[in-house]
């Protein structure tokens, strides 16, 4: 799967800034359309209205693996029950990630999952 910004959800060059932005939603898109492809089931909590604390946006599952991904914009801010939940999955040994768009951008994400 060749990546590039003609082939992204969420893609904007509108606003000013010093390269293309992505949105968080656009991020989300993104990741699952490739984990899918990849032959990962997939879980995202649409609404954590009712949902644990700081559970990771994505709980991917495949291929004799377990990931975990918090999902950030470029600014976005890490709160300390989603960095708390990332740490106690990272010490089980289960490969717990925060992805920005930037990750998506330079392959990091793809990298991760394949």
């Amino acid at each position: 799967m060749s990546i590039t910004p003609d082939t992204l959800t969420g893609w904007s060059a509108q606003r000013p800034s010093p390269r293309p932005t992505m949105t968080e939603r656009a991020l989300l898109a993104n990741v699952l359309a490739m984990a899918q492809w990849l032959g990962y089931r997939t879980y995202h909590t649409w609404r954590s209205d009712h949902s644990v604390a700081g559970y990771p946006d994505l709980t991917l599952v495949g291929h004799g693996r377990l990931v975990v991904a918090e999902l950030k914009s470029d600014r976005g801010r890490i709160s300390s029950c989603q960095q708390r939940w990332l740490d106690e999955f990272a010490l089980a040994g289960i490969p717990a990630y925060i992805w920005r768009p930037r990750d998506w951008l330079d392959g990091s994400i793809e990298q991760a999952l394949r």
